[in-house]
């Protein structure tokens, strides 16, 4: 017991530092994650560009526990290089997507969505593989637009084949930017076998107006009752303003 507490300690260890980076207390940023277990398969990282504007990164490994959760350290040291130089979007997620490639075993892989947001706030550029689609909320429209994973996730596809294409968004002053790993869709109560889903996190946005977040983790825990996790939980809001 005292080894194996040692050893959780020691990963514990590593892996904290390896969140140190991100950024602590932005403005533009709420986010709430729940692991599982003990270490977490979710990862969140955001780093100023150089340049201007917030890069922001959303990450969901197979699995849980240490043997998810050591994928964040590949990907922190990828993505943290690769902003300090302010570089596109597209070369960080063939960055990481290369390190991931050479580090996980081959069963593994990262769900994600890479982000940059400009200084100005106007616009956003988005690499996505794998994640749940994500929304654009504008207070009093709700949804006005969805973003949907256009690629496979990191750790499949060979350097040869990897797709970096990304996206750009334009955004209006106010406007959030809403992400979330498949734990929340997949949370069920003791009651039913019936997840959350899609159609409850869209009733919760409705006409996009108030503290959104907020409801949507009240709506959530509400709904799976505080039962024990089955998975790891990530939810971002990111809003769009100068940065």
């Amino acid at each position: 017991h005292a080894t194996l507490t040692q050893e959780h300690e020691m990963g514990r260890h590593v892996l904290m530092h390896t969140l140190k980076r991100s950024l602590q207390d932005c403005a533009n940023v709420k986010s709430y994650l729940s692991s599982m277990s003990t270490f977490n398969g979710d990862l969140f990282l955001t780093a100023e560009n150089p340049s201007g504007g917030l890069y922001v990164f959303l990450g969901d490994f197979t699995g849980h526990g240490l043997a998810a959760a050591i994928g964040t350290v590949p990907v922190s040291q990828s993505f943290f290089t690769m902003c300090e130089k302010a570089l596109p979007v597209m070369d960080i997620a063939e960055s990481i997507n290369r390190s991931l490639k050479s580090f996980l075993p081959e069963y593994m892989f990262c769900a994600a969505t890479v982000m940059h947001i400009s200084a100005s706030g106007e616009n956003a550029l988005v690499w996505s593989g794998g994640l749940p689609d994500a929304y654009i909320i504008r207070p009093g429209e709700g949804i006005v637009e969805t973003i949907k994973s256009q690629n496979m996730p990191m750790g499949i596809l060979g350097a040869e084949v990897f797709n970096n294409d990304s996206q750009v968004y334009d955004l209006q002053k106010g406007d959030r930017i809403l992400m979330f790993t498949d734990g929340i869709l997949e949370g069920t109560p003791d009651t039913s076998d019936q997840m959350f889903g899609e159609s409850r996190v869209k009733k919760e946005i409705g006409d996009g107006r108030g503290e959104l977040f907020e409801r949507l983790l009240n709506a959530y825990h509400h709904y799976t009752g505080g039962i024990e996790q089955q998975d790891d939980i990530s939810l971002v809001e990111v809003t769009a303003a100068p940065f």
